[in-house]
């Protein structure tokens, strides 16, 4: 016969929701990886970037110029040839910014200016009142 059985009715129901709760997990979580994936993708050197200014005193432009460009293209290359999880994005590319943007200003010769009061090691410098 065509009638359904009201218990029948109930186990359909069930899977129903169980089904549209998978599709809203698989939703939230692309959602999440394209929001902090795509951040992390050049955050991670703007970060380094900052890092860099704030504790060293011998960056300079070239180094954290270098240092931005490589922590973008590291994280790239993390992206798109590794299965490495996407929350670590923005680390890859803070990390081989710090690196490199450090290691390329020690190469070119560092900063010669006075940053008193600009980096966490100058910051108890006195600063020279303007005239």
């Amino acid at each position: 016969s065509d009638e359904v059985h009201p218990a029948h009715i109930g186990h359909r129901v069930v899977i129903a929701v169980a089904t549209d709760q998978k599709i809203i997990e698989s939703i939230a979580i692309d959602i999440a990886r394209g929001s902090c994936g795509m951040p992390g993708l050049f955050g991670g050197g703007l970060a380094g970037v900052f890092l860099l200014a704030v504790f060293s005193r011998t960056v300079n432009a070239a180094g954290a110029l270098a240092g931005l460009v490589t922590g973008s293209a590291a994280t790239l290359v993390i992206v798109f040839f590794t299965a490495t999880n996407f929350l670590l994005y923005a680390a890859v590319g803070t990390c081989t910014c710090v690196a490199v943007g450090y290691l390329v200003s020690c190469i070119t010769g560092g900063e010669t200016r006075n940053l008193a009061g600009l980096t966490l090691a100058t910051l108890k410098d006195p600063v020279d009142a303007p005239h």
